[in-house]
């Protein structure tokens, strides 16, 4: 799904581009007002800052979890040092402790991907660079 709303991302904004460098120069397009055009622009805005938000709230939402487990990590080591428990209440806290290092709590896209709150930098990143390879492959074949 990210793959496919980067590709429509990538192509929206490519025709937004070219639509605002019209508007811009005051060029007419066959049957497209100027009102449809600021229409268009702001449609394809409106559709990638929502993609934005997603994938921001998503990144977001694995970075809280992360810290969460650390937070819980550092409560248990503490627990474990500072306080008396019997065997086996220590015994559950290490195991539970050891569980939460042997487990790694982060999210990864399809186990390659980690996502994290360089994500969303990185995947804008790419989608300019294949608009900015787009833009010069129009303009060549033009």
């Amino acid at each position: 799904m990210m793959l496919s709303s980067a590709v429509i991302d990538i192509f929206l904004l490519k025709n937004t581009i070219i639509l605002i460098l019209l508007l811009a120069l005051k060029k007419e397009v066959k049957g497209v007002s100027h009102v449809e055009m600021k229409v268009i622009i702001g449609y394809s805005l409106g559709r990638s800052l929502k993609d934005a938000i997603l994938l921001i709230v998503l990144c977001y939402c694995a970075f809280i979890t992360k810290n969460e487990i650390l937070i819980i990590r550092n409560n248990l080591y503490d627990v474990i040092r500072t306080e008396k428990q019997d065997k086996v209440e220590r015994r559950k806290l290490r195991a539970f402790l050891q569980m939460t290092y042997d487990n790694d709590f982060t999210y990864t896209l399809c186990g390659i991907i980690p996502i994290n709150m360089s994500l969303p930098l990185k995947f804008y990143s790419i989608c300019l660079a294949y608009l900015l390879i787009a833009y010069q492959f129009s303009q060549f074949i033009n």
